[in-house]
């Protein structure tokens, strides 16, 4: 799992992305540092994170791009579970593995709800991150995630990392700004000049733009031309 890549950076042109065990460690170390919850076992948290990708270290990393149903996805990692477990000589320790991986997957209990939310915190704030050093645009893992937080920790550093982004976003220079989504754009839609091939991608493009622009008021007298050289660069 050390060197097994999560796919869903690599599906958008990140190099040297986190692997499913730097994400499961960052997790726990999430669950160690959180303050503290009535009643919620933090050692359990520990445990469920560092266990709930396990069995991607055999079945890979499944992600929605995959068009794998989630039933079979399921179904694929008990397998893989299972015969890890077995290859442990079954026992306490590997009944301990089934049971803390099926708790998170049933999301059946206070600290699974918890170690969910981080699995989704843990991946907005890798977002971000990647955002900021490849300058990339990377709005598929924040929309994903939007109003899925099921605890009040989940919620409040969720919100932390949104505030942070739209911090980025309006200490950027608008052309700047500009260049990063137009270039994100070509990454999923092609060519500028192929816009037969990709219907659509100069709406959204302005759509982004005037965002930028409604945030940042003083730079209202740029969109024209910024307009104008986007509907030129595509013609």
């Amino acid at each position: 799992m050390a060197t097994t890549k999560r796919k869903g950076w690599i599906n958008h042109g990140i190099n040297h992305p986190e692997s499913i065990a730097d994400h499961m460690y960052l997790m726990a170390l999430m669950a160690l540092i959180a303050g503290d919850i009535p009643g919620l076992d933090r050692e359990r948290c520990m445990k469920i994170a560092i266990v709930h990708d396990i069995a991607e270290a055999i079945v890979g990393d499944i992600t929605p791009s995959d068009g794998v149903p989630k039933a079979e996805k399921s179904r694929r990692e008990q397998e893989a579970l299972n015969e890890m477990c077995k290859i442990l000589g079954g026992g306490l320790r590997a009944d301990e593995i089934q049971e803390l991986w099926a708790e998170y997957e049933n999301n059946s209990s206070m600290e699974a709800s918890l170690v969910k939310d981080f699995d989704k915190v843990e991946m907005i704030l890798q977002a971000l991150e990647y955002e900021t050093e490849h300058g990339k645009v990377l709005d598929e893992f924040f929309l994903s995630t939007a109003g899925k937080f099921q605890t009040d920790v989940g919620k409040s550093w969720a919100a932390e990392v949104i505030s942070r982004r739209n911090k980025r976003s309006l200490s950027m220079p608008i052309k700047d700004a500009a260049l990063l989504v137009q270039n994100n754009c070509l990454l999923h839609h092609g060519s500028v000049r192929s816009t037969g091939d990709a219907p659509g991608w100069r709406s959204l493009l302005l759509v982004r733009l005037a965002i930028f622009v409604s945030q940042k008021k003083r730079y209202q007298k740029s969109f024209c031309f910024i307009q104008e050289n986007i509907e030129n660069g595509a013609s």
